[in-house]
């Protein structure tokens, strides 16, 4: 039977950030100093450190200014240049960081757009000037029973479909909440994006808030298009900021919405994205639902008239210079019941003949959607699928292109 041993724990422990490495010391009275240095995938876990770039901005590394929202002068006025590693930031404006400075970017971060609390209202205003396709849904794992296990290559698949057309509809920026977790998983925001981004021109804008980076780090990368991450205020742990960017982008009369399978936080993104969309250009893909035919994204949650409404005032809450005007006449719960039922869902559908059907569904309080629409389980439907939403989505956005 083997004895539990128990280290005596009599040191100081200290992280050091030298060389662009990081060390574990501890400090022990009377006893040399043990030094541990921090292998890669640990320290890009090391959550909080924010640090101020004192030096000139490293030349040829700064996020593509292609998609960088400006203001009326064409300056890029709502945000800042920002690099990130897993949870550690470093930016160019000082904001109470004096005692922690560098003089350089190391090789290893990665450029983004920093948006500071103080312009975020800016920042949303500028974002909802950009005609877009806004994405929410479901991060899974492969072996799910809530989705169809072809959910990632029918993602990609829809998202290559819609950015081809790009030239014709006009839309070339598909905005997430960046939620991934981990690179194996079925992310609705990544896959819908990788596709998307196949497209020359086309480009993905990810939403992250800086307390949730802060926590978690890496989880929340998605290694191609661009992250904007918005400042949250020190006890906002919420994780809603990236969701008001995300409906910011909605306030364009050229904008869409798409939504995948989903739980609760898809079902509250639904409503918003109804009342914010003009009417007609919010779409749910069925095809990725698992077997059982519901989720979030079709309407299958039921929600009382005081939680469509809750919905609302969260998202006023995050910025109510920005949302304040635009959700005025939708404030109260009989408000917002009567503008849900001018805009109803859009549902594609996979068809063994035709491909792809279409079908409607108004959001209600306390009635839910219980139709079934399962998902596709063949690969050789995929391609079918994807061709016929993409030809309806078209059609729509040719409207107003």
């Amino acid at each position: 039977m083997s004895q539990k041993v128990t280290k005596k724990n009599d040191s100081e422990n200290l992280l050091i950030l030298e060389d662009n490495k990081w060390s574990l010391v501890e400090v022990a009275p009377d006893v040399k100093d043990t030094l541990y240095e921090l292998p890669a995938y640990m320290w890009i876990r090391i959550t909080y450190p924010v640090f101020w770039l004192v030096g000139p901005p490293p030349a040829g590394m700064a996020a593509e200014v292609y998609s960088n929202y400006t203001d009326d002068t064409g300056s890029i006025g709502c945000s800042e240049p920002a690099w990130i590693n897993g949870s550690t930031v470093v930016r160019t404006s000082r904001n109470g960081l004096e005692k922690r400075w560098l003089t350089s970017v190391p090789k290893s971060f990665k450029p983004i757009r920093y948006i500071p609390l103080a312009l975020r209202a800016k920042a949303l205003n500028e974002i909802s000037k950009v005609p877009s396709c806004a994405l929410t849904g479901a991060t899974l794992m492969p072996n799910t029973q809530f989705a169809s296990p072809l959910s990632k290559q029918i993602a990609e698949a829809l998202g290559d479909k819609f950015g081809r057309g790009a030239d014709t509809h006009g839309i070339r920026i598909m905005a997430s909440g960046s939620m991934r977790g981990h690179a194996q998983l079925m992310s609705a925001d990544h896959d819908f994006t990788y596709g998307f981004c196949k497209n020359p021109g086309c480009q993905a804008v990810h939403f992250k808030g800086s307390n949730i980076v802060a926590l978690h780090g890496a989880a929340w990368e998605i290694n191609h298009g661009i992250t904007y991450m918005i400042e949250e205020e020190e006890s906002d742990f919420s994780n809603h900021a990236k969701e008001a960017a995300l409906m910011a982008s909605l306030c364009n009369g050229k904008s869409i919405s798409f939504l995948a399978n989903g739980g609760p936080t898809v079902a509250i993104n639904l409503s918003r994205m109804l009342l914010l969309c003009e009417k007609n250009r919010v779409f749910t893909f069925t095809g990725l639902h698992s077997k059982g035919g519901k989720s979030g994204a079709s309407g299958g949650f039921s929600a009382s008239k005081e939680k469509l409404q809750s919905a609302v005032d969260a998202l006023n809450s995050l910025s109510p210079q920005f949302f304040g005007e635009r959700i005025q006449k939708t404030r109260s719960g009989d408000e917002i019941v009567a503008a849900l039922a001018e805009k109803p869902l859009r549902l594609l559908s996979w068809d063994e003949t035709q491909g792809c059907i279409e079908t409607h569904y108004t959001l209600k309080p306390d009635s839910p959607n219980n139709n079934v629409y399962p998902g596709i389980f063949q690969k050789n439907a995929i391609e079918g699928y994807a061709a016929k939403c993409s030809e309806q989505l078209h059609e729509e956005l040719a409207k107003v292109a």
